[in-house]
Formats: structure tokens, sequence, C-alpha cells
């Protein structure tokens, strides 16, 4: 399972970084996205899905719409009860 989180989360590691945007994920968070995502029944394929919806659906506003701030980092924790958290950092607003 581990191996296939860090697969997708390089993916987006990369797309991120192509857009100069630093992507740091705790482990916590790592394992928040194990326990949503693999089932018996299913395995690890809603794992693509969660990190999807935890995490990349959160940064769409945040990178493609608010262009007039520059995000140059994302960090991705969870919390005690496993709920994702997102925080962006933004740099200086381009003039």
């Amino acid at each position: 399972i581990g191996k296939i989180i860090n697969m997708q989360i390089d993916e987006l590691r990369n797309f991120l970084k192509a857009k100069g945007i630093e992507l740091e994920i705790t482990q916590a968070c790592c394992d928040s996205i194990a326990k949503r995502g693999f089932s018996e029944e299913f395995g690890a394929r809603e794992i693509a899905r969660v990190i999807e919806h935890e995490i990349k659906d959160k940064l769409i506003d945040a990178v493609l719409f608010k262009k007039e701030r520059n995000v140059e980092s994302v960090f991705c924790d969870a919390d005690e009860n496993s709920e994702i958290q997102i925080s962006i950092s933004y740099g200086k607003q381009e003039q």
C-alpha cells in the first residue's frame, strides 16, 4: 500500500513542482490515505480517489484560480481523527 501511495504522491509532487510549488506530506497523512483508501473488497483501488478528493480538489482553487497570489508550498498532515489537513503558504503578490 505504501508504494502505491508514494507513487500517487510523487505524481502530484511532480505536477506541483512544475508549477514551482513544493509539496510536503507527513507520515500521518499517508497513514490516513492508506486507512481510507484500502479495503478488503477492493484492495488499494480507492487510494487515487482519496488523494484526489482529500488533497487535489482542495488545491485546485489555490493553485489554478487564485493567480493573484503565488502559492509557494503545500503541507499535508492528518489530525488525531485521521482527517487530512492542508496548509498553503503564499509568496509575495505579483505586481
